[in-house]
């Protein structure tokens, strides 16, 4: 973990924020969480090499080359190591853990891709399969979250070496515990591994930001200790903890704007990280690149607040994808014969129709022809699909649609894809 002068001095949010503003457009959606989805859905450039792997054919994602960007770290397999995501995500792994395909310790540096799914919009982006059989019946899985970790020395590609174990930390919205699987590609399946362990923390304050009368940010600050670590390197203000200065109510907008600047700055150092690692620079240069990613990270949670007053945790055998699930067993009260309507036009799914319940992390998958869905209409439900020439067809389901029949059909909003994406990506948090 960063130290806390590293978190501050790395990271100058105001001259991001200005960097950011120079060059990009802001979103179409204002909303605090429409942050995540501009950013990270995107044409696929973080592969680290061009080839996939066949056995990834079994997953198929709605659009080709949309994908959710990956965040990189690079490590020294020789020492113990610590994946940081921006999430709050910390992925642990031992020394001498990683090997070549015939088995032998790499050496070399590694780069360790990840990739979290954790809402409805990111199962459907991934194609990732998001049913369970069990005896013959196929169920839903409710998701508390999912990961995939990949690794590349600088010539191949490298694995979790028999035996060993990579700890996965994740943080978690509530208290319930979700079984572990990790999904067999050549199969196309869960397997079940074991489940999770959620820990409750002792909240601790996080530091806040300080800011001045005409919202510049001048540091953090952080009950119990007696500085505040400014936000340029090398410098410190002695205060007293009961006249700091600190604003509760920093402007959403504004807030969004720097996760944004925090995030695209860290995004073009991994870029950079990524082509150092090809070049196979030295560990030590990498090391520095890699502290300073870190660094942005720990100061993006600090901006958000994010204290992850719950956590869950698992052991993962090897590197792919894993999920933390819990198969939805029995119906939902309501079924709702569907027909879509757009511009006065019937418009109807000749692909998978998907279904979400707003109050749960899951998605239903329908395939054409299945009309009848099952859904709670107490709740806010949302159902789209991807039309013919690759648009998607958008509805909102709630009490109201059940007046709906073949003579008064459900509206949809049609939008091209990207857009489509963006507007999805409102309803989710």
């Amino acid at each position: 973990m960063p130290d806390k002068a590293k978190i501050s001095g790395y990271q100058n949010f105001d001259s991001l924020l200005h960097k950011h503003q120079s060059i990009t457009k802001k979103p179409k959606y204002n909303g605090i969480k429409v942050l995540t989805g501009i950013i990270l859905i995107a044409v696929v450039s973080f592969l680290v090499f061009d080839s996939i792997d066949a056995e990834e054919n079994a997953i198929a994602p709605p659009f080709n080359h949309v994908d959710l960007a990956g965040e990189l770290h690079f490590i020294d397999p020789n020492d113990a190591s610590e994946v940081r995501l921006l999430s709050g995500t910390v992925i642990s792994i031992e020394p001498s853990s990683i090997v070549f395909e015939d088995g032998s310790i790499c050496n070399e540096n590694v780069c360790i891709r990840v990739k979290e799914y954790l809402n409805p919009l990111h199962f459907f982006l991934s194609g990732i399969p998001m049913t369970y059989d069990s005896a013959g019946v196929e169920y839903t899985f409710e998701s508390a979250g999912m990961i995939e970790m990949e690794a590349w020395s600088a010539s191949k590609k490298v694995f979790l070496a028999e035996g060993k174990l990579a700890h996965v930390e994740m943080k978690a919205t509530d208290s319930r515990s979700f079984n572990v699987y990790a999904f067999d590609s050549a199969d196309n399946k869960w397997e079940f591994q074991s489940i999770d362990e959620v820990k409750v923390n002792d909240k601790e304050p996080m530091p806040s930001l300080i800011i001045t009368e005409d919202d510049e940010v001048i540091g953090m600050y952080s009950e119990g200790f007696d500085t505040i670590a400014c936000l340029e390197p090398e410098e410190s203000i002695e205060v007293i903890q009961e006249t700091a200065v600190v604003n509760w109510k920093l402007n959403a907008i504004e807030k969004r704007e720097k996760l944004i600047a925090i995030e695209k700055e860290r995004r073009g150092l991994q870029q950079k990280m990524l082509k150092e690692f090809k070049n196979k620079t030295p560990q030590p240069t990498l090391q520095r690149m890699q502290v300073r990613s870190d660094s942005m990270a720990a100061a993006y949670l600090v901006l958000k607040g994010d204290e992850r007053e719950i956590t869950r945790s698992f052991v993962a055998s090897r590197f792919g994808i894993w999920n933390c699930d819990n198969p939805i067993l029995g119906s939902y009260p309501d079924h709702l014969t569907v027909v879509f309507d757009h511009d006065g036009h019937e418009i109807t799914p000749t692909s998978h129709l998907f279904l979400v319940d707003l109050n749960r992390n899951a998605i239903f998958k329908y395939y054409p022809g299945q009309n009848t869905i099952s859904l709670d209409l107490n709740n806010d439900n949302v159902a789209w699909f991807v039309t013919k020439d690759g648009k998607l067809a958008i509805a909102s389901l709630d009490s109201a649609a059940q007046a709906y029949n073949s003579s008064h059909p459900i509206e949809v909003e049609v939008l091209a894809k990207q857009a489509g994406i963006e507007r999805l990506e409102t309803l989710f948090d």
